[in-house]
């Protein structure tokens, strides 16, 4: 992990923790916990990738929001979130080869977010904001065909190559990975539904220089 890289995590982490500190002593009551979950989609775009295709993704995390006033409020937390993408080259000599990427990571937002109300027990909520992840595991898939328009990978064969997605000897995708965010949700008394989606700011390795795109439907319960 570069030096710029853990100094970014620092200062993502002690904001994060500065403003739940600041929140936490005058407005404890007003502290509000969630569970969440997610489905949607995965893809790295830009640098070297050719043609990515998108993957199934999904999210599960805890929440914590710190409101300022009626409208305003600090959002964070940590999820667990797949990303990753379905990656084909086809070669000159005929020979496609297709990989499946899968990385998971540990992913914590700082949002900052509006509501605004519909009624007594509904509101809509915007937020928008930074986030970091790090990834803790996952496998990439590799399987050479020879190519032709009707051709399909048959991933049955024993010619699959499975490679560690973070791993030196592997893929060797960064492992610490940052970008902005941005939702919006309806909530409903304690019942949340809505959608998000992450655009990385990270080049995840140094040859492809691709980066993390991801959108999640999510359903929450906020305590």
């Amino acid at each position: 992990m570069a030096l710029t890289d853990k100094v970014l995590v620092r200062k993502l982490l002690f904001f994060a923790l500065l403003m739940l500190a600041a929140r936490v002593v005058p407005a404890q009551n007003q502290i509000d916990w969630s569970v969440k979950a997610g489905i949607g989609m995965a893809n790295i775009i830009g640098g070297q990738m050719e043609s990515p295709k998108v993957k199934l993704a999904y999210k599960l995390g805890v929440g914590l929001e710190c409101p300022f006033d009626k409208v305003w409020s600090l959002q964070t937390g940590v999820s667990f979130v797949s990303k990753g993408t379905n990656h084909t080259i086809v070669e000159t000599d005929g020979i496609s080869a297709q990989a499946k990427v899968n990385a998971s990571y540990l992913e914590l937002p700082v949002m900052v977010a509006a509501r605004f109300a519909m009624d007594r027990n509904t509101h809509i909520l915007v937020a928008a904001g930074p986030y970091g992840a790090w990834g803790i595991g996952g496998k990439t898939k590799a399987l050479g065909y020879s190519w032709s328009s009707s051709s399909t990978p048959d991933w049955s064969t024993g010619n699959v190559i499975e490679i560690d997605t973070f791993g030196k000897d592997g893929l060797d995708l960064r492992r610490f990975d940052y970008g902005v965010g941005i939702g919006l949700s309806v909530e409903y008394r304690h019942y949340m539904i809505g959608m998000e989606g992450r655009l990385g700011l990270c080049k995840l390795q140094k040859e492809l220089q691709g980066k993390n795109l991801t959108g999640f439907v999510t359903v929450g319960y906020k305590f």
